[in-house]
């Protein structure tokens, strides 16, 4: 070519002569070319090659060998060079880029490009070979890294994650209170039912009885009316507590310990017993399931019975208190050692069983007057 040598790039067909020194002669349109060959000694130097620089998608980068990319510069274009300085337009390139290339490329041109590559990180070696068939010593190499878009980095999906979880929850602790709050408008319909139509019914036969008694009838028949009267108040009384149980509006523990006050203050006052109350740690606003409600009310108005049947005593000392989710509940007479009340039969297996229920601990004794110590968790699940 004319940067080897030659007068012109463009020879005469067939005008090509050797003399008998091995000398060459080329014929060219602007002339003759003479050529030594015993003078010619190639080129022994191996090319080395720069990469000028990368754009992507419009952005320049110069002289890095490492470099990030956002997730839309996936639009790369390299361009490199060979330092040859004999015959530099006819420099052979070997380039790859791992991941994308699956073997060496070869090319003669000076800018490679490569659109629409996904994130990830990229390693692009090049080197190159001279007309003397030379290649270079060592490969010239960038790395570059493309950024996965926001939506696909880790951060946001963990985001995301805890949003859908976040989402989930709050909606089942939604549907939790609504169906709580269903369920507590059941009970109390249910507990008013009960109130105005069983107990008013009940209360009604019971009058009924009553005024029947004081006409003038066989007295076998007005026997059966007096135990009519008494049964039906005996199950008003026990259709009270039943309906105190059910309805929501007596859910805390200041509904459970009023109730306890009215009772005492029902039985055990009339018979002069001094009751001294210990509720003063208590959370009165906090709520109470229905079965550890219902059962420790009915374990303590059977030891408050028990207390009014059997004590000799006058003197009645009531605790509760609550720590970390469990409770602890006394009730303890004065009465003389043995004989303040019974520590057998029904009455105490009715509290057995109704400690079991809620799954608490119970313990009676009659040491030093009768005592009943119940403890337990105030979540029963």
């Amino acid at each position: 070519t004319k940067e080897q040598g030659l007068v012109s790039d463009e020879t005469n067909l067939g005008a090509v002569y050797e003399d008998s020194n091995g000398h060459l002669w080329f014929g060219t349109v602007e002339g003759v070319s003479h050529f030594f060959p015993e003078n010619y000694k190639g080129n022994p130097l191996s090319p080395k090659v720069k990469i000028d620089q990368v754009v992507a998608a419009g952005r320049v980068h110069e002289g890095k060998k490492h470099f990030n990319l956002n997730y839309d510069q996936n639009y790369v274009e390299i361009t490199y060079s060979g330092i040859n300085f004999t015959a530099p337009n006819q420099v052979v390139y070997e380039y790859k880029m791992e991941g994308v290339d699956p073997t060496w490329q070869r090319t003669m041109n000076r800018v490679v490009k490569y659109p629409s590559l996904p994130n990830g990180e990229y390693t692009f070696s090049i080197h190159a070979r001279n007309t003397n068939g030379t290649w270079s010593d060592e490969k010239t190499e960038i790395t570059f890294l493309i950024n996965a878009p926001f939506w696909m980095q880790w951060w946001f999906i963990l985001v995301v994650i805890l949003a859908v979880i976040g989402i989930i929850v709050l909606f089942y602790n939604y549907y939790k209170t609504r169906k709580l709050v269903d369920i507590e408008r059941i009970r109390v319909r249910i507990a008013s039912d009960l109130h105005d139509d069983v107990g008013a019914s009940l209360t009604e036969v019971a009058l009924q009885s009553d005024f029947l008694q004081a006409s003038k009838i066989d007295p076998e028949f007005k026997q059966s009316l007096e135990q009519i009267g008494k049964q039906c108040r005996k199950i008003v009384t026990s259709l009270d507590d039943i309906v105190w149980s059910i309805d929501a509006r007596n859910d805390t523990v200041g509904d459970l310990t009023d109730r306890m006050q009215d009772y005492i203050l029902n039985v055990l006052e009339p018979k002069n017993f001094q009751v001294r109350y210990d509720f003063e740690d208590l959370k009165m606003e906090n709520k109470l399931e229905v079965p550890v409600k219902e059962n420790l009310y009915l374990i303590f108005k059977e030891a408050v019975n028990n207390i009014s049947k059997y004590s000799n005593g006058d003197k009645v000392d009531i605790s509760m208190t609550t720590e970390n989710g469990d409770f602890k509940f006394q009730i303890h007479d004065n009465g003389t050692s043995g004989a303040g009340a019974k520590k057998t039969g029904h009455g105490l297996r009715n509290m057995v069983m109704r400690a079991k229920r809620i799954n608490a601990d119970i313990d009676v004794s009659t040491k030093n007057g009768f005592t009943v110590l119940l403890s337990g968790k105030l979540n029963t699940n």
